[in-house]
């Protein structure tokens, strides 16, 4: 018996393939192939330095270190290039240390 050939109130999984239901599989399957696996490490450590960052920022009443933190924890999610993200990890990583208030 074929998987495909499965049907459910009448509707097969071909149907839901044609209609596009399945094509958002295809979709998600394309996007994450667009991360490579240096950008994605690098965006979880850079993502834990972050959680340091917001954690310290947070306790010790320090701003700064605080909004640089959470822009390290999301911006992976916006960033896919590999250098891209190092070079935007160790920019948001400086800004605490380089601005002083």
């Amino acid at each position: 018996m074929d998987i495909n050939s499965l049907s459910v109130g009448g509707v097969s999984i071909n149907d839901l393939n044609q209609s596009g239901i399945g094509g958002a599989m295809g979709d998600m399957q394309s996007m994450t192939e667009s991360i490579d696996d240096g950008s994605f490490m690098w965006g979880v450590f850079f993502g834990i330095v972050g959680m340091s960052f917001s954690m310290y920022g947070k306790k010790s009443d320090k701003d700064m270190f605080l909004y640089s933190g959470v822009a390290l924890m999301a911006y992976p999610y916006f960033i896919s290039g590999f250098k891209e993200t190092i070079l935007a990890g160790v920019l948001l990583t400086a800004i605490p240390f380089v601005v002083k208030r």
